[in-house]
């Protein structure tokens, strides 16, 4: 490596558990939902333009026949105000016999999505990564 990699100024020493950086470390369940988000008023104004939302569907048998193939969908040209519901009423055209109350988003950062919260709350970016599911409200439903 090159030690000291001069001609950096300014970049003071953040001090940074060792592992931090992108490791999941067994406490990683704690800090759930706890990343910093910039406010919502403010990404808007940093982010006005609408953005493609990537939605990964799971491949999982006994939901064949909601069409959870495995698959990606993109939502696209999403603006900063659409809510995560918007995104879920969408999606449900692409997830056969689904309404959109049965549909759970989650993503790694912030674990699940909140129907009210709209992707500029989220700090979404232009092919950001979600993944869906299906509600298990009030156990099973046949």
């Amino acid at each position: 490596g090159m030690p000291g990699m001069p001609g950096m100024p300014g970049m003071p020493g953040i001090p940074q558990p060792p592992g931090a950086v992108g490791a999941a470390a067994p406490d990683a369940k704690k800090s759930k939902g706890e990343m910093p988000l910039v406010p919502e008023e403010i990404w808007k104004k940093l982010h006005p333009d609408p953005i493609d939302v990537k939605v990964l569907v799971p491949d999982a048998p006994l939901l064949h026949k909601h069409s959870f193939y495995g698959q990606a969908v993109t939502l696209v040209d999403r603006g900063p105000s659409v809510t995560i519901r918007d995104l879920k009423e969408e999606l449900a055209k692409h997830l056969t016999g689904l309404s959109a109350n049965k549909i759970k988003l989650s993503c790694v950062k912030h674990g699940v999505l909140k129907d009210a919260s709209t992707i500029a709350h989220y700090n979404f970016l232009n092919g950001e990564n979600i993944m869906t599911g299906i509600k298990e409200r009030g156990g099973k439903s046949h």
